[in-house]
């Protein structure tokens, strides 16, 4: 898009990893701020893996294609396993360092489909939301000053149930770049 640095990186669920990942690639002084929006965790899949069986797992992290799809050859998946694996060595090796970051979070839990709640232990989804929660704490803790605001009114897509929320948070985060500080507040 040739759109030059300084950025504030914006990510939802995945797409707060890949943002993450994105900042440790580029030079410490093109990223000057993050807004993860429910955003996943490195670390999240795998303590999610060790509530289930294998079989149980891969119908989860793998679950068929839609079936309008199911004869397209080219139907792509996320590993997240190497993906996580890949934030965790991009996290060690270059840590962000001090900037403007806000966490939105959830504040509804997250819904699964009837079929897989059937087919899941009783106190999955439970255990989930306790795996997620604690994810979200660890994102907040990567910068000093960090701000996490519980999404009180959405589940897991906060950017279309209080788009408000992502909008202010967005603003308060390049409020703070400008102003050189890693310290963000978002009143809500």
């Amino acid at each position: 898009a040739g759109v030059r640095p300084p950025y504030v990186l914006v990510g939802h669920s995945f797409g707060g990893l890949v943002v993450r990942l994105f900042a440790s690639t580029l030079p410490p002084d093109d990223v000057v701020g993050l807004v993860l929006v429910d955003p996943a965790q490195e670390d999240f899949w795998k303590k999610l893996e060790a509530l289930v069986t294998p079989e149980q797992w891969k119908g989860m992290i793998a679950p068929p294609p839609p079936p309008e799809l199911a004869d397209y050859r080219d139907f792509e998946r996320l590993d997240v396993d190497a993906s996580a694996e890949e934030m965790r060595k991009a996290a060690a090796a270059r840590p962000l360092r001090p900037l403007p970051l806000i966490v939105l979070s959830r504040g509804l839990p997250m819904e699964l489909p009837p079929d897989a709640s059937a087919k899941l232990p009783a106190n999955f989804a439970a255990e989930q939301e306790k795996i997620w929660r604690t994810s979200q704490d660890e994102l907040v803790a990567l910068v000093p000053g960090a701000e996490h605001v519980v999404a009180t009114k959405s589940g897991h897509y906060i950017q279309a149930m209080e788009p408000d929320l992502v909008i202010a948070a967005v603003r308060k985060v390049v409020e703070a770049a400008r102003r050189g500080s890693s310290v963000v507040t978002l009143r809500i």
